[in-house]
């Protein structure tokens, strides 16, 4: 099975590369993107349009045997550029005057990155997810070869309606955090803490930012959560009496699957929320969103963000 996937993927490639035009030919920018993720290594391949260019990321994993067999697959092909520990291959999207040369175009480009996931990655198809979005949140396209793996989103993945634990909310979580809407606010309250103002997840154009509010406390606790807080790599916005902000942010959407803050942001999240703030489960929060989907994805209660109409 895993030769019929692999197959399929290149074959289907082109449908992620292909250009879209509209009733005068010219090139349509979808700001869309497109998620490989190995849930066993960690491995990760974003498909993302660049100002109508199509390119591919890949990162260097932190395991060195694994960085050694990515690097000589990725240096056997000319087409990918280092950019540190990031690794890119760009496909200028064709026009219409070139559109004779598409099927070699994109069969040349689907092999390498084919190749990459394949042998570079070591990707493996029983643990593969992927994840499709555009500015305007997540998106339900299927491809050729996505009825051989899970998708990310819970639904989609036939996830219990109710998230069970917190290792199942952090994978919930960066799904959510990785598909926000462009120019959205959503917030995660605390109901059972009553210091807690909610956390709230602000996306303004391409910036993703968090932040986290307290009020009502002593000076004291002010200081120790401030500690622990910067230590899981918070940084303090505002500090008078009894009250506080911290932010963890901003960065670039884009960066989600190649930056590696941003990697592990669900989980600072969650340890968050569970460690510092002392949430016993996911069930004990409530998310405020403007959105239909948010909270049954997550697989918690939802109510609308009276606080931001966008």
């Amino acid at each position: 099975m895993n030769d019929d996937f692999w197959a399929a993927v290149q074959s289907g490639m082109p449908e992620i590369l292909w250009a879209e035009h509209d009733e005068n030919y010219n090139l349509i920018q979808r700001w869309s993107w497109v998620r490989f993720r190995d849930t066993g290594t960690g491995s990760e391949i974003l498909f993302f349009e660049n100002c109508k260019v199509l390119e591919v990321a890949v990162r260097t994993p932190t395991d060195p045997v694994a960085a050694q067999q990515l690097l000589a697959v990725l240096s056997s092909n000319p087409i990918w550029t280092s950019h540190g520990q990031r690794h890119t291959a760009s496909w200028r999207l064709l026009t219409e005057d070139e559109d004779s040369r598409h099927d070699s175009y994109y069969a040349e480009a689907a092999a390498a990155v084919a190749n990459v996931m394949r042998e570079g990655l070591r990707m493996d198809l029983t643990r593969m997810r992927y994840a499709v979005g555009d500015r305007s949140g997540p998106l339900g396209i299927r491809w050729t070869w996505s009825g051989f793996l899970t998708a990310d989103r819970p639904t989609d993945r036939h996830a219990p309606e109710q998230c069970s634990d917190w290792g199942d909310f952090v994978e919930r979580l960066d799904w959510l955090l990785l598909t926000q809407p462009w120019n959205d606010v959503s917030r995660l309250e605390t109901p059972t803490i009553e210091f807690h103002n909610g956390m709230e997840i602000i996306s303004i154009g391409d910036s993703l930012a968090i932040t986290t509010i307290v009020e009502g406390i002593e000076e004291q606790q002010i200081e120790d959560l401030d500690h622990r807080l910067c230590s899981l790599g918070w940084r303090s916005d505002t500090r008078e009496a009894g009250f506080g902000i911290w932010q963890y942010g901003p960065f670039p959407m884009h960066a989600l699957s190649s930056d590696r803050q941003l990697r592990n942001l669900a989980e600072v999240l969650v340890t968050t929320l569970r460690d510092v703030y002392g949430v016993a489960r996911p069930q004990d929060l409530m998310l405020a969103t403007n959105t239909n989907y948010m909270g049954k994805e997550l697989g918690i209660q939802s109510t609308r963000n009276w606080t931001y109409i966008g």
